[in-house]
């Protein structure tokens, strides 16, 4: 009968720290997906600025051509695209990443094993049958 104990509290203890580590791990994985979103986000900013810096010089010049040749529709037509391009560019330069949920962060407690409780009912069932789910 002791054995048995033992060996019930062996595998719940083992059952919780793999449970513990797939945790972290799922944390750690987490925030390098974050780190790679948010530089991947700023990168398309950048060129995206890049972009519209770009059009405007050409736009630029399309309008002084015009006003040059004295042509009144390719003017406005110069003119309109200065505007569009101008409100891009303001859109743009005062774009403000969406706000993400803050990343879970593992209590210290719950990586000690004195303030783990072992799984009971529900819980203990589920651990067991799903035992060996970090190894896909």
């Amino acid at each position: 009968m002791f054995k048995e104990e033992r060996r019930q509290k062996e595998e719940a203890k083992r059952t919780s720290d793999e449970a513990i580590a797939h945790a972290q791990r799922l944390v750690e994985e987490n925030k390098k997906l974050r780190k790679t979103l948010n530089h991947g986000e700023s990168v398309l900013v950048e060129q995206a600025k890049g972009r519209v810096e770009a059009e405007l010089a050409k736009a630029k010049q399309e309008y002084k051509d015009a006003y040059e040749a004295g042509d009144p529709d390719k003017l406005v037509e110069a003119q309109e695209k200065l505007n569009q391009l101008q409100n891009e560019r303001y859109r743009v330069n005062n774009y403000k990443p969406p706000v993400r949920a803050e990343e879970p962060e593992i209590p210290p407690q719950a990586t000690s094993r004195s303030q783990i409780k072992e799984p009971t009912g529900k819980d203990k069932e589920w651990l067991q049958k799903n035992k060996n789910l970090d190894k896909f």
